[in-house]
């Protein structure tokens, strides 16, 4: 029996096996194989003792090798494992994050009302229309800036007054709603319910009203007074259309249709029916594209009784040459006459400014004030000349005692 072979050789001593058909010798399992080349009977000797030591050693360290080399290579697949992971996670937190700004951008923000702009507007309002309730109270002359312009002409028309009251004086009073409910706006910072709502509702009615009177005021500025230059009036117009613009930019398109605009038009409305019943003394009517009205002359009656004071003072008033000189339109010289009284008013120095009536033509033209009030320059009403001196506004008895006592 042939002595075995060592299964333990170097690698390059394995020589790589190959089959060749069975032959009539073949083994008794009837498969031969053989060893190509065949190794010379050097190459196939027993290794001694010292050399299985140093080859056991060298297929050992081998081995070592291969498994550090192993280890380094898990070690290098699990670090670009955890690198791949870490950039998966960035990129899926990416995506998130993009996805939700995308989400983000697509879901606007609902708008928010300018409260500090509302504000600024309401306030301004507010110091607009009272100097010209000032002045309306007062009988005085409004300021004017522009040219040689009398900007009294039409706060002193029929126009200005609504209820025997100031039309101003109820601008003013929107005006300074506007103003309180921004700034409690801005002050508290409402969160969505029931009290921001009420407050947001107050707003769009006070603007709808500002913003209805103006139209209404320019359309009988336009069509009803042509030729007069009113500066305060394109004011209170200018501020009026940007508070609704302001209000409006609170609210989205679902909103501006289903909320604001129904209330808008609610009160819009109310407002336009009360200045026409206010207006409608004030006879109108269309020929031609052009416009004329008429008011009839028709002086007041005094309702109330006067004073020993009040009846001394009118004598005083007519001995000195003193005269009061008035419009039957104005409110304010219909005061002066309740303030004197009956008795007073039967022997009162009173000079009427438009004795025919106030009128204005459909070119344009209307009534020019009587010669006696022209000659002396009168612009407001009443206007008081005592000692040659001009006193606009209502006059107390006190006022007027020191008045006569001044010399011109």
């Amino acid at each position: 029996m042939p002595a075995p072979l060592s299964l333990v050789t170097a690698p390059a001593a394995v020589l790589p096996a190959t089959r060749r058909a069975p032959s009539s010798a073949a083994s008794p399992r009837g498969l031969a194989y053989k060893l190509s080349p065949t190794p010379r009977p050097s190459a196939l000797r027993v290794p001694t003792t010292s050399r299985r030591k140093r080859l056991s050693s060298g297929v050992m360290e081998a081995r070592l090798e291969e498994r550090e080399k192993g280890s380094s290579a898990t070690a290098a697949g699990d670090d670009a494992n955890g690198e791949l992971s870490d950039d998966n996670s960035r990129s899926v937190s990416g995506s998130s994050s993009s996805s939700s700004s995308g989400s983000s951008s697509t879901t606007s923000a609902p708008p928010s009302m300018s409260y500090s702009l509302l504000f600024g507007l309401g306030c301004a309002g507010v110091l607009e229309t009272g100097y010209l309730t000032w002045v309306k109270l007062t009988g005085g002359s409004a300021l004017c800036l522009v040219g040689d312009s009398d900007c009294s002409s039409v706060l002193n028309s029929p126009y200005a007054t609504l209820g025997g009251l100031p039309l101003p004086l109820f601008g003013m009073a929107a005006y300074g709603l506007v103003a309180v409910l921004s700034g409690v706006g801005q002050a508290v910072q409402l969160e969505e319910g029931p009290e921001k709502k009420r407050l947001q509702d107050g707003l769009v009615a006070s603007a709808a009203a500002l913003f209805s009177t103006s139209a209404a005021l320019m359309f009988v500025l336009a069509t009803r007074l042509e030729g007069e230059l009113c500066p305060w009036c394109l004011t209170s117009a200018g501020l009026s259309i940007g508070i609704a613009a302001a209000v409006a930019s609170g609210f989205d398109a679902e909103q501006l249709r289903t909320r604001v605009a129904p209330l808008a038009a609610g009160v819009s409305a109310s407002v336009l029916l009360t200045l026409g019943a206010a207006f409608s003394g004030i006879s109108a009517t269309a020929s031609g594209g052009g416009y004329a009205f008429a008011l009839p002359y028709t002086m007041p009656a005094v309702e109330t009784h006067s004073s020993d004071a009040a009846v001394q003072m009118a004598k005083k008033l007519k001995n000195a040459g003193a005269k009061m000189y008035g419009a039957f339109w104005c409110s304010h010289c219909f005061q002066q006459k309740e303030y004197f009284g009956q008795e007073a008013m039967a022997d009162f120095p009173y000079v009427e400014c438009y004795p025919e009536g106030f009128f204005r033509s459909e070119d344009g033209k209307g009534t020019v004030i009587d010669k006696a009030c022209s000659d002396i320059g009168i612009r407001g009403f009443p206007t008081w000349v005592i000692n040659g001196k001009d006193y606009e506004g209502e006059q107390s008895l006190e006022n007027l005692e020191a008045d006569l006592a001044i010399r011109s």
